[in-house]
């Protein structure tokens, strides 16, 4: 009875080191910026955010899902406790580009409210402000 109950034991902990190793590869979302990876297009954020708003759907097959370096003047900063977000200007006060860094990172030295910026990341949509997550700064 005892080899029988720890063969079962051994067993169902194979199992759920197994399940664990399957959830950590497939389900887990990945920390990684895009820094490493090549850009597939490089636009300005005016440019970019001008072709979401002429035609989303044309601008998503484009863009969405891809690496994109994007350039264009910081209108704002923002820190959360999970992201750091950059906010490229657009053609107007109401629309821009908005690029999410994953935390840790540090951007204040390099990004300044005015400056001009590049920076690359992935394209996740058109919100009012075309979103991209992951980012990195550009050289």
């Amino acid at each position: 009875m005892s080899r029988r109950f720890i063969f079962i034991l051994t067993g169902i902990l194979l199992l759920i080191i197994i399940i664990f190793f399957v959830w950590q590869r497939l389900f887990r979302v990945s920390e990684t910026s895009v820094a490493s990876e090549e850009p597939s297009v490089e636009i300005s954020g005016s440019e970019l955010l001008n072709t979401f708003q002429i035609n989303e759907d044309s601008a998503n097959s484009l863009f969405l899902g891809k690496v994109i370096l994007v350039s264009g003047q910081v209108n704002s900063i923002d820190e959360d406790s999970a992201t750091f977000s950059v906010y490229l200007k657009g053609q107007d006060d109401l629309t821009g580009v908005m690029c999410i860094f994953n935390k840790p990172v540090d951007l204040t030295s390099s990004v300044k409210v005015g400056s001009e910026a590049r920076i690359k990341g992935l394209c996740s949509g058109y919100l009012l402000d075309v979103i991209l997550n992951k980012c990195a700064m550009a050289d």
